[in-house]
Order: C-alpha cells, then sequence, then structure tokens
C-alpha cells in the first residue's frame, strides 16, 4: 500500500472545498488549480488561503506546464 504524498486538484467549481480543507489540515494538499481566475469559486476564494490555489491561465503555472 503506497503512502499518498500531496494532492493536486484541477477544478473551479466549490465542489471540493471540503475535502480540501480536509487536506490541508492533514498537511496533504499541494494545490488547486482552476482553469481561470474568474471560474474558482467564492468557496475556495473565501475559505482557502492562496497559497494553496493558482490558475491555468497564469504566466507562471503556464510555463511550468509547458503551455
Amino acid at each position: 500500500k503506497e503512502a499518498l504524498e500531496k494532492v493536486i486538484l484541477v477544478s473551479g467549481d466549490g465542489d471540493y472545498w471540503r475535502m480540501v480543507d480536509y487536506l490541508i489540515s492533514k498537511e496533504r494538499f499541494a494545490k488547486l488549480l482552476a482553469p481561470s481566475k474568474k471560474s474558482i469559486s467564492s468557496l475556495y476564494r473565501k475559505r482557502v488561503s492562496d497559497v494553496y490555489w493558482d490558475c491555468l491561465d497564469n504566466e507562471g503555472i503556464k510555463k511550468k506546464s509547458g503551455t
């Protein structure tokens, strides 16, 4: 059985905010990647530190992903 390191979630809607909150509390969450800044749910903006989320249309993320 392999141990889970850290989770990266690609989503913009708020459906997963409870899971994200739980994984942060367990130090198992790396980053939430939303399609764009406009598409990220207010649930993440209000409840999750911006350290834990970014957007796929961000120039830094585009460079890292090679797109």
